[in-house]
């Protein structure tokens, strides 16, 4: 969703005998926000449904994504019809990424290719390390290590393959972990980074330098 995207946000709330709203004229207001509920976007608009009672909606401008923090991933649109919440979504993957390769530049795997250690967090206890390897074939390694007042107390290993979209680097992933005497491997896991100013950030704001 770059700019000024038609956008369908589902059925509008049905008559009392299960009817669809059609061809009614109401008053839509569109936000997005990110992972920390913060607004993006917001704006209202007059919209008429269909015969089947969806609205089609256009979504922003140009400027949208312009000032945005793509480091608080990911982003959510919501619309609200007449002032009831109808609908809220994470905006996908594939819309994000387009819009940060148009405002910084786009992400190549030799730049990304390699080791990158972890400079900051956002988490408060137990401390973690976290270090990311991109390998040239497409896979990838994310592990994080855990520690409590000098204590190690096990690890997170994500493991698979990854994709470039722009500056959004998507990881898919089997996770396996060891914490207090327990191990398991297989648990599925999907991370979302994005690169900025030669840094990774994850979803929830840690930053990491390639080595």
């Amino acid at each position: 969703m770059p700019s000024g995207t038609d956008w369908l946000p589902g059925r509008l709330a049905q008559q009392s005998h299960g009817e669809a709203r059609a061809h009614v004229t109401v008053s839509a207001q569109v936000s997005i926000t990110n992972a920390q509920n913060e607004t993006l976007y917001s704006g209202t608009q007059q919209a008429t449904t269909n015969d089947f009672g969806i609205l089609s909606l256009t979504v922003g401008d140009e400027n949208t994504f312009r000032d945005v923090d793509f480091g608080k991933l990911p982003f959510f649109i919501s619309v609200s019809v007449d002032g009831t919440l109808i609908s809220k979504s994470q905006i996908l993957h594939v819309p994000v990424a387009e819009a940060a390769k148009t405002l910084v530049g786009e992400l190549t795997k030799d730049k990304l290719v390699g080791t990158w250690s972890m400079d900051s967090y956002e988490h408060n206890s137990p401390y973690h390390i976290g270090q990311l390897t991109f390998n040239k074939d497409g896979t990838c390694v994310l592990k994080y290590d855990y520690t409590s007042n000098g204590e190690y107390l096990g690890f997170d290993e994500y493991t698979g393959t990854y994709q470039i979209q722009g500056n959004i680097v998507l990881c898919n992933t089997t996770c396996t972990y060891s914490h207090g005497g327990s191990y398991y491997i297989g648990s599925a896991q999907n991370h979302i980074l994005f690169h900025k100013n030669n840094k990774l950030y994850r979803e929830k704001m840690d930053i990491y330098t390639k080595k």
